[in-house]
């Protein structure tokens, strides 16, 4: 059971119930509208109102919290944060007498239903209120000029485009090359379009040893470099995409999301996490985006189906991506119980062949 699904069940004397439950005290003043307490900032004042429209259900809080949804009132009430939301769908359910059987783990259906987030926008309302800033935790980072990029070359090494890679996508999303340094500079950007980052993936054998594949580029004495937990590689360039089809695939490596937007274009929805893990930043990103679906695509972290490399992998996923999201959206995982890919291979690094087999057999949560 989601929001969606909730809301589209609860009735006028549903949320009557949950109200007289909480102690709001409803009054019916009229054909449409009803009374009580200001029970979501556990106020005394009779200036919460519910407004019933032909089966539509509002509220507005007229001396604090404005305009509401029966779940940012439950929310509110008992002051849960956003991560115990499932708490607010349960306790509507119980107090309401409605199951909370799901369908568990198969296939996705056709008529899967979006959440409604509207807390989480009350959340971001209140937010900005306070002048600070939703998608970061902290101060926005610092953003760089673009003209810093007119110092590399439009090249490319042969094994990034024999990877799949097309020149027009390297292109768009600004890869250029260092000559001096042998080194592919990606240009990390943020929703918006704005530079905030530039990472190097080494090509020197020598230089790849001694310092690794990726880093920070180093601009004199200076690293240009950002918390790469902060933002979702690649989305300034397929969120039209993204917010039109609502669902988002959360990859690895940048060039994971480079070889999606070369093999579909425009129809990507491919976004890297640059790591293997889902920061609270992102997360947040992703709940603002109001979507149906999130598709966790990561590279395989196990050499072994079945071992306890395999059942460690496993609960990585289920622990740091699919209980944190599930409650909130619909959650499907890429997971290669086969052989179809090797140790560390991304999805997307056999061809498209093997990422349509990865897709049609992915589980689905929720």
């Amino acid at each position: 059971m989601n929001a969606k699904e909730l809301r589209e069940r609860l009735t006028l004397e549903n949320i009557l119930t949950v109200m007289e439950t909480l102690d709001a005290e409803p009054i019916k003043n009229d054909e449409s509208t009803y009374t009580m307490r200001t029970i979501c900032h556990k106020g005394e004042k009779r200036k919460l109102y519910l407004y019933a429209n032909d089966e539509s259900y509002s509220f507005h809080c007229y001396t604090e919290c404005g305009q509401l949804s029966l779940f940012d009132v439950v929310m509110n009430h008992f002051e849960w944060e956003q991560s115990e939301f499932h708490k607010c769908i349960e306790f509507i359910c119980k107090v309401c007498n409605i199951s909370l059987i799901q369908t568990g783990f198969g296939k996705e259906s056709n008529n899967s239903t979006l959440l409604d987030l509207s807390f989480i926008k009350d959340w971001k309302r209140k937010m900005k209120s306070a002048s600070r800033s939703l998608i970061y935790d902290l101060e926005k980072p610092k953003s760089y000029d673009l003209s810093l990029l007119n110092m590399f070359q439009n090249i490319y090494p042969v094994e990034w485009i024999e990877l799949g890679m097309t020149v027009q996508t390297l292109k768009k999303f600004g890869v250029q090359y260092s000559t001096q340094y042998q080194q592919v500079l990606i240009p990390h950007f943020d929703i918006k379009g704005e530079l905030v980052g530039l990472r190097i993936r080494n090509i020197d054998m020598e230089t790849e040893q001694r310092l690794g594949k990726y880093g920070p580029y180093k601009l004199f004495k200076r690293f240009l470099n950002h918390p790469l937990g902060q933002h979702l590689y690649g989305l300034h360039i397929v969120i039209p995409t993204v917010l039109r089809k609502k669902r988002i695939m959360l990859v690895e490596a940048e060039k994971s999301c480079l070889i999606a937007y070369s093999l579909y274009q425009e129809e990507s929805y491919v976004v890297a996490l640059c790591g293997n893990t889902l920061s609270d930043v992102q997360r947040n990103l992703i709940l603002m985006l109001d979507l149906n679906h999130v598709i966790i695509a990561l590279d395989r972290g196990y050499k072994v189906v079945g071992s306890d490399e395999y059942d460690k992998w496993v609960e990585k996923i289920k622990r740091g991506f699919v209980e944190r999201l599930k409650q909130y959206v619909k959650v499907s995982v890429l997971l290669d119980t086969g052989e179809l890919l090797s140790y560390n291979d991304s999805p997307f690094d056999l061809g498209e062949d093997v990422l349509i087999q990865l897709i049609d057999s992915k589980i689905t949560v929720n």
